[in-house]
């Protein structure tokens, strides 16, 4: 799971 993750999108979908 990925950093950005938590920094742009609390959904399952990493969008940045």
């Amino acid at each position: 799971f990925r950093q950005e993750f938590l920094l742009g999108n609390p959904k399952m979908s990493n969008g940045n």
